[in-house]
């Protein structure tokens, strides 16, 4: 093989890698955008929160700086430019050494993380179908369409809905919401948030 003969089919597994990795930069601030912007999904229940928000910008900003970067460094493999791919090496060092330092940082919180979610869902099975407070219903259809879909009934178990203000104040056993069951609800059982 000639020497430029192998420098095409370096600068084509070159460009394959940055295109991966531009289709993986468009990815991430598309999951960004959707943390954002829709309000049906998972992030309304944790969205009490200023952190999910920052996550969410941070992740917009993560996926344009693997874009950049991963443009940059076909435009210096395809024209060849020293320059050009010393700056493309010099980001991603910075990208790689970014995604060590934001993988600690999680590796840290985790426990906070974990306890934060708990601490959530669990608020948010005390408060289901409370009529006073209506800025939870996104996030009460969200916990229906998860235990309906797993197939599950409360964090544990059933006995997690015994904590429920609604089922108190009926000071009923055995009430659950209809999301509990994946057929029709159960006569000694129906209840719903409606």
């Amino acid at each position: 093989m000639k020497v430029d003969e192998i420098i095409q089919i370096q600068k084509f597994f070159f460009n394959i890698f940055n295109t991966f990795f531009v289709i993986l930069g468009v990815s991430i601030f598309g999951c960004a955008a959707w943390i954002l912007f829709d309000i049906d999904s998972f992030i309304v229940v944790i969205s009490s929160e200023g952190d999910v928000k920052l996550v969410a910008v941070a992740l917009a900003l993560i996926g344009l700086v693997v874009v950049v970067v991963s443009v940059l460094g076909c435009a210096g493999g395809q024209l060849e430019s020293k320059c050009l791919l010393m700056i493309y090496m010099g980001f991603l060092i910075i990208v790689t050494l970014g995604q060590i330092f934001v993988t600690f940082v999680l590796l840290l919180r985790s426990p906070k993380i974990k306890e934060f979610l708990v601490n959530t869902v669990d608020e948010e099975i005390k408060q289901y179908g409370n009529r006073s407070i209506t800025e939870n219903k996104a996030s009460w259809t969200l916990l229906d369409r998860i235990q309906h879909s797993a197939k599950c009934c409360g964090r544990h178990n059933l006995n997690d809905w015994d904590q429920n203000v609604i089922i108190q104040d009926l000071g009923k056993a055995n009430v659950y919401p209809c999301s509990c069951f994946n057929t029709t609800c159960p006569t000694r059982c129906r209840w719903s948030r409606s």
